[in-house]
């Protein structure tokens, strides 16, 4: 494969991860790995010797035991090995010789080390690696390299800090450095270009994005060293001239390949917020291509509504050159691109500063979100819902009812909680079985649903019993709607293959008020209403009322199960005892019939 030109085949623009290559790498809980380094996981280990410059890739026997950090002592370090011979392909990835191929990979997994060694060592490159940032700085300083690809968490100490120490030493100031990092955002791209990066991967990365990139930074340090020798020997301004000038379109080039190259949708703008650029990505997502945007409104182009309210918010890239500051929205945007077409999208967007701090300008990166906004939307009601019903579970309506009762309390709202148990449901399930009873729970819901509205709120809370509360309703209007309940549960015939059955709902009936503190003393208060309305007969509505002496003595003794229950749990039962004493005369002891077996009489 020649990868001269970033541009391949399909077959090989697979994303480089722990998944491909059989080694969890990639992703932010890969941090957990770090400081357990294996010998018969990395191939390869930093060596250099005191009298040598900084050491090529050394394999190691994976039956060797792991060398303490603390044993790498320069004298105990190899001696260099040769380069590698160049590649015989007719186009050459690099064509740079001696240090000017040696790439530096600085990171503490050796599954990263392994699999970006390969991918650049297969490319005619020689590769160094370093698992700390301790044994890094040693081998920069001994012998610089061309390139450092440096991951921005490591064991021993950050990337930034290892960056910034670079920088500041003449020596090795000039050396391009390419932050790795499985956190791609904004602020951490930020703050790498502030450090001094020259480019930031994300991981997981595409192999030809990472080629394309080492190549182009490799091509750009060979010009650097090139225009420093040439204005050594050549005082001329012209030529110095002439030779920055080449770099600088040199660089612009390599800025528009790199904008090329990333994966997520990019747009740039001016001051004003007109447009200037777009990737391919961002051209495909917007419907437009980047001669037909440049120079136009953003709000144009990019329109936002909120996914929940649907109106129109303030656009970020707006938000971002007012403020001057990175701006990234909360994560309910919907796009509507120039063909009308909507999808959920997540954006970032950061200011465009000169030299001296002036905003020019504001660039945007956004990717579609649509499969994850759905899952999340998925996950987020399985976890509230019952899936037979549909309806909401127990701990959802719980959380529903706590709010209620604020509502209640404090915007003396009318609220009344019927708690409904199915009569007569356990002959449908011995008889028929778990699937007839099931489908039996599904029919007494929409039964349930015709004679409520949309604004009450409804709720399997057991395996035949089920809670509703109904708002904004007056007692009376409360009490006339549950008994509607009762008569259509109790006309309701369910039929199933040859049997019909006839079933019934006894329902109790709470009225809430501001008494009503917590939603434990709300369904015991239900509960117990329910359970005398079954006492009574069943089918029927019991409203709970305090001077019920039945209902209140059910609610007591309900709470004594709990009551009793903590106390066991709390080792607060003590034990008292009572000797039983007869009052009858005690009878004499009786002669033993053996004088050599010990007696047990009296």
């Amino acid at each position: 494969m020649s990868l001269s030109d970033p541009q391949t085949d399909a077959s090989s623009t697979s994303r480089y991860s722990p998944a491909s290559q059989g080694s969890p790498m990639g992703a932010a809980g890969s941090r957990s790995m770090r400081g357990r380094t294996s010998s018969a996981a990395m191939p390869s280990l930093l060596c250099a010797s005191a009298d040598s410059i900084a050491a090529q890739v050394i394999d190691r026997d994976p039956r060797q035991a792991q060398l303490p950090q603390a044993q790498l002592s320069q004298a105990q370090l190899p001696q260099a090995q040769p380069s590698p011979p160049q590649l015989s392909h007719p186009q050459q990835f690099w064509s740079g010789h001696g240090t000017a191929r040696d790439v530096l990979v600085v990171d503490d997994l050796p599954e990263s080390l392994d699999l970006l060694s390969r991918i650049l060592s297969n490319q005619g490159l020689n590769v160094r690696v370093a698992p700390t940032g301790k044994l890094a700085l040693q081998s920069i300083r001994l012998t610089p390299p061309a390139l450092i690809l440096l991951d921005v968490s490591l064991s021993d100490m950050g990337g930034f800090e290892i960056c910034q120490q670079l920088n500041a030493d003449p020596v090795t100031q000039h050396i391009p450095i390419i932050f790795l990092s499985a956190h791609d955002n904004v602020q951490a791209k930020a703050k790498a270009f502030q450090m001094g990066a020259v480019d930031f991967i994300a991981k997981p990365f595409e192999a030809v994005e990472l080629l394309a990139r080492v190549k182009n930074h490799l091509r750009l340090q060979d010009l650097w060293h090139r225009l420093h020798k040439r204005n050594e020997h050549q005082q001329k301004l012209l030529n110095e001239h002439r030779t920055l000038k080449q770099l600088l379109f040199q660089e612009k080039e390599l800025a528009e390949v790199t904008l090329q190259s990333i994966g997520d949708a990019v747009v740039t703008t001016n001051a004003l917020g007109q447009i200037q650029s777009l990737n391919p990505v961002a051209e495909k997502l917007l419907r437009c291509s980047r001669l037909e945007a440049k120079g136009r409104d953003i709000r144009e182009v990019f329109r936002l509504h909120n996914e929940l309210t649907g109106v129109a918010i303030v656009h970020p890239v707006l938000e971002a050159l007012e403020a001057g500051v990175v701006i990234s929205p909360d994560g309910q945007s919907i796009l509507v691109n120039g063909e009308g077409e909507e999808f959920p999208v997540s954006e970032s967007v950061a200011p465009i500063r000169d030299r001296i701090g002036n905003v020019i300008g504001a660039i945007m990166v956004f990717r579609d979100v649509t499969e994850s906004r759905q899952m999340a939307r998925r996950l987020s009601w399985q976890a509230t819902h019952d899936p037979l019903t549909h309806l909401f579970n127990r701990s959802e309506f719980e959380r529903q009812l706590l709010l209620v009762l604020d509502q209640v309390r404090l915007k003396d709202q009318l609220a009344t909680l019927c708690y409904v148990d199915l009569d007569r449901f356990k002959i449908v399930n011995d008889t028929c079985g778990h699937v007839a009873g099931d489908e039996l729970l599904r029919q007494v819901t929409l039964a349930v649903q015709q004679k409520i509205s949309a604004q009450d709120i409804f709720a399997r809370v057991g395996g035949d019993e089920f809670a509703l509360i109904l708002l904004n309703r007056s007692p009376e209007e409360a009490e006339a709607l549950a008994e509607k309940i009762c008569r259509a549960v109790q006309d309701f015939r369910f039929a199933w293959q040859s049997h019909t059955f006839k079933i019934g709902a006894s329902i109790g009936l709470v009225h809430l008020d501001a008494d009503y503190r917590d939603t434990s003393d709300v369904l015991n208060s239900a509960d117990a209403a329910c359970y005398f309305s079954k006492e009574r007969g069943r089918n029927q509505v019991q409203v709970y009322r305090g001077d019920n002496q039945a209902i209140a003595q059910r609610r007591d003794e309900s709470q004594w199960i709990n009551r009793l229950n903590l106390a066991l749990q709390d080792a607060r039962f003590c034990l008292y005892g009572q000797a039983i004493v007869s009052l009858a005369p005690r009878p004499m002891a009786r002669a033993c019939p053996s004088a050599t077996t010990k007696c047990c009489c009296g």
